[in-house]
């Protein structure tokens, strides 16, 4: 089976679309030519693609298997396009990035401003969301990596995770709360307090949970869950709740004064963070430049750097 670039294209199309008529319009050629292509592709595959239906059409499990591999495909002949305008002296790249919470506030800004001095003429573009949003795109190529927490649960296969430093997870409050000049506040003491943590799901929620559990003691109740900085950070300093975050994500707000790190004894306080990407990809040079910048930042996190390298 040697599916052509228009078939593929169109798969893709009408994948994005959910229909043939939006796929045709977003092609500018006809209704009855997307069809042929998407039937041709499905003699090719020896496989239905599509349910079809008068709401629109809706990928098979054949069909999304398909629609993944065509998205690398494609992605890997953009690739070699960037690769070969290098050969050719000419330094223009893209590069997409999934970035999970912990990148957004110091990580990839500080790598980006060094990369984008280094690489000013490269397209960047910056896709942050929760992990099971971003691992689809990063499986079929439209993110080149994630950069982030990495996860316990074991990945598919295609998919490989690379360390970079264990980032610190600390209690947060605002400067004048009660138990901010405290030391070595108990567990008791924290389970008794209201808090705003992540969903339940997350690497940092997980530690919360262990840290209590651990401790012989129950996680406080009823506590406001979310996986925004500025809810978190609004709520801290609005009222006497407490935040368990990465200390790297509240770096400026802790710069600034604006919240202060308890003296807390919470035993689970670190969890990973890294690169996660797939397995055995050869990364263009842009993308192997912006991994180095991040390295080297993660490298100044993990001695406690106040200031990146410049």
């Amino acid at each position: 089976m040697r599916p052509n670039f228009f078939r593929l294209q169109a798969l893709l199309v009408v994948a994005d679309n959910g229909s043939i008529a939006a796929a045709a319009r977003k092609l500018n050629i006809t209704a009855p030519a997307v069809t042929k292509a998407i039937r041709q592709l499905e003699r090719d595959c020896d496989a239905e693609l599509f349910i079809r239906a008068r709401s629109g059409v809706t990928p098979t499990p054949a069909g999304l298997a398909m629609i993944r591999r065509a998205r690398l495909a494609l992605n890997e002949l953009d690739q070699a396009q960037e690769e070969l305008r290098e050969l050719r002296g000419i330094a223009q790249g893209k590069i997409a990035i999934g970035a999970l919470a912990f990148a957004r506030s110091v990580l990839l800004p500080r790598a980006l401003v060094a990369f984008t001095a280094s690489r000013p003429l490269d397209d960047v573009a910056v896709f942050d969301g929760e992990f099971e949003s971003l691992i689809e795109p990063l499986r079929d190529g439209r993110l080149d990596f994630i950069v982030g927490a990495l996860r316990e649960t074991p990945l598919s296969p295609d998919v490989v995770q690379d360390r970079l430093f264990d980032d610190p997870v600390i209690a947060v409050a605002r400067r004048d709360h009660p138990l901010a000049k405290r030391a070595n506040l108990s567990l008791r003491e924290l389970a008794r307090q209201t808090w705003i943590v992540p969903p339940v799901d997350s690497p940092v929620r997980r530690l919360f949970e262990l840290s209590f559990r651990e401790g012989g003691l129950a996680s406080p109740a009823h506590p406001v869950v979310t996986t925004s900085l500025e809810v978190m950070r609004g709520m801290i300093l609005e009222s006497d709740r407490l935040g368990f975050v990465s200390r790297n994500r509240v770096y400026y707000e802790l710069q600034n004064g604006l919240l202060v790190e308890l003296k807390a004894k919470l035993t689970r306080n670190k969890r990973p963070i890294g690169i996660i990407r797939r397995k055995d990809v050869d990364f263009t040079p842009a993308a192997e430049e912006m991994i180095k910048r991040i390295r080297a930042v993660a490298g100044a996190l993990r001695r406690g750097e106040a200031m990146p390298s410049r």
